[in-house]
């Protein structure tokens, strides 16, 4: 499969809560971090 992106990211907006995901590849295989609540 073909990298197209290092970078990514992505949004999940509810009325009450926000969610967030960043993704960044490395050389080892993707690495992703949740922030979960992040404008509670």
């Amino acid at each position: 499969m073909e990298l197209l992106f290092t970078h990514c990211a992505g949004m999940d907006v509810h009325k009450d809560s926000v969610v967030v995901c960043i993704r960044i590849a490395s050389g080892s295989g993707p690495t992703s971090e949740d922030a979960p609540g992040l404008l509670d």
